[in-house]
């Protein structure tokens, strides 16, 4: 399984993006220890596949990581060929490169080496998510093994070499295994010089990884027969989810997370002598001296004039579009977004900061090692007259910011130049009720007569914010049957 980050940053331009965007071919590297895959049992149960094998091995470098993946699985019945009838492999051109090492079928004695007979993998570019307004330049590479058979098994292997500069050599890999079947031989081995400070953690399965010394070099493994899947807890807190997971991150804390990530969006919140925002921010600040209104107004401004787009390609993976270029073609990400209301407040001499957060399992993100692989979103928090207000340019409705809640991330990573700590984002008591319903039962007829009934429902705060953001889609005419 590949794992693709919610970040991603381009190496740059000319013959290393272009050799990144088609796959390569070729042995597996000298660092891979081979592992081979256990027989096929023959009470293989009732499953469409019997995974035999999954390994996977790492190699963690101040020039970037490398991940060697192979999986062998038996094909048990016609839904199993089905599910392995085509395979796919997406990966990042402007920060990976993809190499393929073998695709062999395995029938009966017999070994048919797929890559030999001339098959090979076709690139595909197809933005997945471009209906939820999200680009993220993954390519796609392809092939649908001929004469793949119910009872073969099919035996691959490639490595995934990654390499992020922005992180300036920092490592930072989360890695799940999601397996939903028994694995017959389980094998991961991670590997980095023991100078360069790796940290890491397992969870589940993966909290029985060993670790060794070869030299200079730090080694940990974990070698499992007949592994099973982790048993999630029904209704639990995301931080009861981990599952079988384990990180690796050169980060010693999260101040320096926060202080690697700061200047991205010092710099990208810079304007032009000639910007068009200047105008803007003189506009806001003649309609009011108050700054809780002026930031209201910059909120708005950046909400309502800027559509959302994910640009998750080229600059737009880690590092957030500059405010005027954002402004300029009115759409952006949460990134783009953030520095452009940056750019307003600071303007207005407001004190306001960037904050990395989680949008679904934030509870989880203090258990985890420090890295930016565990955020998926950044907003603003600003602060007036010693109050914090927590701005997100990437909603829509806002308007007082006193009526915005906490938002219930959990944690938060505020970006500064000099390194924070993580946050609390702890949510204020309510001073009023988020919805008030009454209902009007007219039964002065009897009881077995039709009784008509009325419900009104009354939205205060965010919640009236969240209903009025979605039902300003709506046409008139269309709201009373919404």
């Amino acid at each position: 399984m590949l794992r693709m980050a919610f970040f991603a940053l381009a190496l740059g331009a000319g013959n290393a993006v272009i050799a990144a965007s088609t796959v390569q071919y070729g042995p597996p590297p000298d660092w891979v220890r081979p592992i081979s895959a256990p027989a096929a049992s023959e009470s293989g149960g009732d499953a469409p596949l019997q995974l035999l094998l999954s390994d996977h091995q790492l190699n963690l470098t101040p020039d970037g990581d490398q991940e060697y993946l192979e999986t062998a699985v038996r094909i048990q019945n016609p839904q199993g060929l089905s599910a392995m009838g085509t395979l796919s492999l997406p990966w990042n051109p402007d920060t990976s490169e993809i190499t393929v090492h073998k695709l062999l079928i395995l029938r009966d004695g017999q070994t048919i080496d797929v890559l030999k007979s001339g098959q090979t993998f076709t690139v595909l570019r197809r933005e997945s998510r471009l209906e939820y307004a999200m680009l993220d330049g993954v390519l796609t590479a392809v092939i649908q093994p001929a004469g793949l058979r119910v009872g073969d098994i099919l035996d691959f292997s490639y490595t995934l070499k990654q390499h992020d500069p922005v992180l300036q050599g920092n490592s930072q890999i989360l890695e799940p295994n999601w397996m939903t079947n028994t694995v017959g031989l389980l094998h991961l081995r991670a590997q980095w010089q023991t100078a360069s400070g790796i940290h890491w953690q397992g969870s589940g399965s993966y909290s029985k990884l060993v670790e060794t010394h070869e030299g200079d070099r730090t080694v940990v493994s974990l070698t499992l027969q007949n592994a099973q899947p982790a048993v999630m807890p029904k209704f639990a807190p995301p931080r009861y989810l981990m599952g079988n997971e384990v990180e690796f991150s050169r980060f010693r804390n999260w101040r320096d997370v926060s202080a690697l990530f700061a200047p991205l969006y010092a710099k990208s919140e810079v304007l032009k002598p000639d910007s068009p925002l200047h105008a803007e921010i003189d506009r806001i600040r003649a309609g009011s001296g108050d700054p809780k209104v002026q930031a209201a107004a910059a909120l708005r401004l950046v909400q309502d004039q800027v559509r959302y787009v994910f640009l998750g390609m080229n600059d737009g993976g880690l590092v957030p579009a500059t405010a005027d270029d954002t402004w300029s073609r009115r759409f952006g990400d949460c990134k783009a977004k953030t520095a452009l209301l940056l750019a307003l407040l600071h303007a207005l001499r407001i004190e306001a900061t960037p904050v990395a957060v989680n949008l679904a399992a934030g509870d989880a993100v203090r258990d985890r090692l420090p890295m930016m692989l565990v955020f998926n979103h950044v907003l603003v928090r600003a602060r007036i007259d010693g109050h914090e207000y927590w701005l997100d340019g990437t909603r829509s409705g806002d308007r007082a910011i006193g009526d915005i809640a906490v938002p219930n991330f959990h944690w938060g990573l505020p970006l500064t130049a000099p390194g924070s700590d993580l946050v609390a984002l702890v949510a204020k008591p309510l001073t009023q009720p988020q919805a008030e319903t009454a209902v009007r039962i007219d039964a002065r007829a009897g009881i077995r007569k039709k009784v008509p009934f009325h419900v009104e429902v009354l939205y205060h705060g965010d919640a009236a914010t969240v209903l009025i953001a979605r039902m300003s889609q709506l046409a008139t005419a269309n709201l009373d049957q919404a």
